[in-house]
């Protein structure tokens, strides 16, 4: 049994497919401007996933 004690996750590595596209060359996500009358802490929510997802 592996108890990772200082760090949560072990280091792996992410294969070959996965890096055929360039990061900098793909679009950016598409954030609708308006949220159709949602709250205001939605759109805040909205803002920060938006730079964890897309980095």
């Amino acid at each position: 049994m592996w108890v990772p004690l200082l760090a949560p996750h072990p280091p792996f590595m992410v294969e070959d497919p996965f890096s055929l596209h360039d990061r900098d060359s793909m679009p950016k996500p598409y954030l609708p401007k308006k949220t159709g009358g949602k709250p205001e802490f939605m759109n805040e929510l909205r803002k920060g996933m938006a730079g964890r997802i897309y980095p």
